[in-house]
């Protein structure tokens, strides 16, 4: 699910509302005032705060990235998805057995761990995940940056998480497709190394490619009154105690462009 900001308003996007004290132009960052060992994966967002999925914690923030509620999580957490009160975070879980694919869901309220899922279908594991018209989209992880095949797969799973489909987006990556979204008519692919920012049309046919990075973290917002596509996007914050956080940072599409606005 995808929400946004406003100044003494409440707006609607997807179906979701929300009501706080200040207006997205005003939002020019937001920084996590958690701290952990990781690195950031993932984000999300509704009327209740901002979830944040490091590698080995989750947090829930206000808008102005005060912590709400904390969990330390099993490496290696990766992107996260809202759903209807849940959080859904993509898990290459590191077991005595191996690697194994997972998906850990938390109540949205207070990050507390609700069940683990494990999804076969996808036993190479996944990382990036978001919701589209009623089914759930995953993509198929890289096991190591020496992995560098001239494709990615991303997988249409229902709720469920019941297998559909596989779809192939070509280009080469490192780890594959780290953290995505799917907003405003597209699929926004976040990956690391050449390609950037791939962005797709609703049938996962490419569009583009874009400079500006998403991998650590992506979600829409409702369009800026001139029509263009907004976003809030993840950046890694490495601090002087040796720890890391991350900030969000305000994004808008236009001239066919991602840019950064602050």
């Amino acid at each position: 699910m995808r929400k946004t900001v406003a100044l003494g308003c409440v707006f609607f996007y997807l179906g979701f509302s929300m009501a706080v004290g200040q207006g997205v132009g005003d939002v020019k960052e937001v920084l996590c005032q958690g701290e952990s060992r990781s690195h950031i994966q993932g984000v999300d967002a509704d009327d209740s705060g901002i979830y944040w999925s490091f590698a080995t914690d989750l947090f829930k923030t206000d808008w102005d990235g005060r912590v709400l509620a904390h969990q330390s999580v099993p490496n290696h957490h990766g992107d996260c998805c809202l759903r209807e009160g849940k959080l859904y975070v993509s898990v290459a879980w590191f077991t005595p057995e191996g690697k194994l694919p997972y998906l850990f869901v938390y109540d949205s309220r207070d990050l507390k761990l609700l069940e683990k899922i494990r999804v076969d279908a996808i036993p190479t594991g996944f990382d990036g995940i978001t919701w589209k018209d009623g089914f759930f989209y995953l993509t198929e992880g890289k096991g190591s940056p020496d992995v560098k095949t001239p494709g990615n797969w991303l997988h249409q799973m229902t709720e469920d998480f019941q297998w559909v489909k596989k779809y192939y987006i070509p280009g080469e990556t490192i780890y594959g497709i780290q953290a995505m979204t799917y907003a405003h008519g597209n699929f926004w692919l976040g990956t690391y190394g050449k390609l950037g920012t791939i962005q797709t049309d609703s049938t996962l046919q490419t569009v583009a490619h874009h400079p500006l990075g998403v991998a650590v973290g992506i979600f829409g917002l409702p369009a800026s009154p001139e029509g263009h596509p907004r976003f809030m996007v993840a950046e890694v914050v490495r601090k002087e105690n040796g720890l890391q956080t991350a900030r969000l940072r305000y994004v808008v599409f236009q001239n066919g462009k991602l840019t950064w606005q602050y």
